[in-house]
C-alpha cells in the first residue's frame, strides 16, 4: 500500500493502529530484508555471556558419569581441585546442567496428605467436647444476651 504512493505514512499507521516510528521501522526493514522480515523472529539472545563454559559442562558430565550417585555438592568439591573457584558454577547451575543432560532421575513428588492416617475411632471418647444439656444451653443464652 505504501509503495503505491497513494497513502501517507501517517494515514497507514493510523489505519493499522501503530506508531509512525514503528511504521517507518517496518518499511525500512522491508526494503532491506524483503518479505522475510514479516515472519516471526526469535527474541532469544544470540549469545549468553553468563552461560557456563562448554569445557566446564563436559567436566561436570564426565564426573557425574564416573560417580553416578553423587550430587552437585560433591561434584563441586571435586571440581575445585581441577579448576579455579571463579570458574566453578554454583550447585544450582550444576544441578541444571545434570538435568539438562538427563543425568538426574527426578523423584516422584509425594502428596502432603499421603501417608497420614486418620485418627483411630474410639466410641467411648466424648464427641467434640462436653455434651450440651438444657441447663448449659440456657446459661449460654443468658451469657450471650447479657442477662
Amino acid at each position: 500500500m505504501w509503495q503505491s504512493g497513494n497513502y501517507t505514512m501517517t494515514s497507514l499507521c493510523d489505519r493499522f493502529n501503530i506508531p509512525r516510528t514503528t511504521g517507518h521501522k517496518l518499511t525500512k526493514r522491508f526494503l532491506e530484508e524483503g518479505e522475510s522480515c514479516l515472519m516471526d523472529k526469535s527474541k532469544a539472545p544470540l549469545n549468553s555471556p553468563q552461560r557456563t563454559a562448554n569445557k566446564m559442562e563436559q567436566a561436570i558430565i564426565k564426573l557425574r558419569k564416573k560417580h553416578p550417585d553423587w550430587g552437585a555438592r560433591k561434584l563441586k568439591v571435586l571440581l575445585q581441585k581441577k579448576f579455579s573457584k571463579q570458574k566453578i558454577p554454583s550447585e544450582t547451575t550444576i544441578n541444571a546442567i545434570l538435568k539438562r543432560n538427563n543425568l538426574v532421575i527426578s523423584k516422584r513428588r509425594r502428596n502432603p496428605t499421603e501417608g497420614k492416617l486418620f485418627p483411630i475411632f474410639d466410641p467411648s471418647a466424648p464427641k467434640f467436647g462436653v455434651p450440651i444439656t438444657k441447663e448449659s444451653s440456657k446459661l449460654a443464652t443468658r451469657d450471650i444476651a447479657g442477662l
